[in-house]
């Protein structure tokens, strides 16, 4: 009855009988679409740093999740289980950074080492700076915001300026915040102005305790002075290394209580300039979490507090989980790290730096993994009386302008190429035998796997997540990293 014939001799199908036909035919190829979809294999992008430099942050091939795989020599499981946000990955560009940028190159070959650092797309996008208030052991001269001749005082502040950063500092910051304007940067004082210090000078002594209200007037001046300069200040320490007082450059110790004394009036000046600034205290090493334990045990600090900062000169980044323990409302930021020309040996470092900074830092619940100076000359400067062999992530030669890139360039790259900020990291299981990862969850639903041989021979492994798997070889003394949509 539906099937009726044309002039033609065509056959022809009555609407009635077109409709049904046509929607489960429809149905059925979705269906199929659906099915073959749901069961392709997930694609996994994958990149390799070798210790032998064959490779550096190179692309593999691409390998795929399936089902099924049952046994491998080592077994990595990651799932979603979520700990902290991370904040970001970078180093400071010091005053001698910014010399040699500006400098020791041309203009094409600066703008070159700037988008390999700075540029998320053509090169590593480093997205956070740790920036000195004033000289440090890395300058081309001694000086705060306030200086005034010997014997004399500006509680006013009448004198501060920043004409000394406007030279080469300020400039390469807002090249860097042109190629990434995601860049976040915390700020931190090797010493207050000597007029405000016991000994009246730059180099150790402590901050008068007149001068607290003061000094904390002058840093907050510091963070409102660079906005006006379009440079926002994300975050600010109380002092580099407060445990400690360097003799051959500036610095000045100050104790828990008077970081404690200082948190208040630093976040009531910040309130009354209308700036978002967090505050981050110690800002010292592993070795004396205990001070900022302290801190945040400390009632008058507390609440003003964002959040401890550490170095990794002494100690061991378990020493975070102290802290953590204490506070675990607060942040905990690594921020400062240097190699030195004694340890020349690029495998060793990269995986030492990467074990180290890379994945215990940040297991022990580090939001921030930066190193110290971003650029030096190939003598290691300019130097201002301290460190003469730290090395930099970038070695530019003062006569020709080349760029070497070091280790640190490497170990950085492995997390701030993949890791967007305010991703979280997400649980991951690391083998025995010498495998040691970690991993994240990126705010656009990537997942992104580090994983380390540190051992002297290559490895086999299996990563698992979501019920699949997929398998790698890694070589000895390297570092892969995995991503793949969640």
């Amino acid at each position: 009855m539906g099937l009726r014939t044309g002039n033609r001799g065509a056959l022809r199908v009555h609407p009635a009988v077109l409709r049904p036909a046509v929607g489960v035919a429809v149905v059925g190829c979705l269906a199929a679409v659906i099915a073959v979809l749901w069961n392709t294999p997930t694609v996994v992008h994958v990149w390799e740093t070798t210790g032998d430099r064959t490779k550096l942050l190179a692309p593999l091939p691409r390998t795929r999740f399936r089902a099924g795989i049952r046994s491998a020599e080592a077994s990595i499981v990651v799932d979603g289980h979520q700990y902290q946000q991370m904040a970001g990955f970078g180093a400071s560009i010091t005053d001698s950074s910014a010399y040699v940028l500006t400098h020791d190159m041309s203009r094409a070959q600066r703008a070159a080492v700037m988008t390999e650092l700075f540029d998320p797309a053509r090169g590593i996008g480093l997205n956070y700076l740790r920036e000195p208030i004033g000289a440090n052991d890395f300058s081309t001269a001694d000086y705060t915001e306030d200086d005034v001749p010997a014997g004399l005082t500006d509680p006013s502040l009448a004198h501060f300026s920043i004409a000394h950063d406007l030279q080469d500092v300020v400039p390469v910051l807002k090249q860097a915040l042109a190629i990434n304007p995601k860049i976040r940067i915390v700020a931190t004082p090797w010493s207050a102005p000597a007029w405000m210090k016991t000994n009246q000078s730059l180099i150790g002594g402590t901050l008068e305790p007149a001068y607290v209200g003061v000094y904390a007037e002058y840093l907050a001046k510091f963070v409102k002075t660079y906005a006006a300069h379009g440079i926002r200040i994300t975050a600010l320490t109380m002092q580099n290394e407060p445990d400690s007082s360097p003799s051959g450059y500036p610095g000045m110790a100050l104790s828990a209580a008077q970081e404690a004394e200082l948190a208040p009036a630093l976040s009531h000046d910040l309130a009354a300039a209308r700036l978002h600034t967090a505050i981050l205290g110690f800002d010292s090493d592993w070795s004396d979490a205990v001070y900022a334990v302290k801190l945040l045990d400390s009632r008058a600090a507390f609440r003003y507090l964002a959040g401890t900062a550490f170095h990794c000169y002494a100690g061991d980044p378990d020493a975070q989980l102290s802290v953590e323990e204490a506070a675990p409302a607060k942040g905990i930021y690594e921020t400062e790290c240097s190699a030195y020309d004694a340890y020349p040996d690029f495998g060793t470092d990269l995986v030492n730096d990467t074990r180290t900074l890379v994945i215990d830092s940040i297991r022990d619940w580090s939001k921030t993994v930066l190193l110290w100076n971003l650029v030096l000359d190939q003598r290691f400067g300019p130097t201002n009386g301290g460190c003469v062999d730290c090395i930099p992530n970038v070695t530019i030669n003062s006569s020709t302008g080349v760029a070497t890139y070091n280790v640190g360039h490497y170990v950085l790259g492995e997390v701030s190429r993949f890791v967007q900020p305010g991703a979280y990291r997400i649980a991951s299981t690391s083998p025995t035998g010498g495998l040691e990862t970690v991993a994240f969850e990126n705010p656009d639903d990537e997942v992104v796997l580090l994983v380390l041989n540190g051992a002297a021979h290559g490895r086999q492994f299996a990563v698992r997540w979501d019920g699949q798997a997929f398998t790698e070889a890694i070589p000895a003394m390297s570092v892969q990293v995995f991503t793949w949509p969640s």
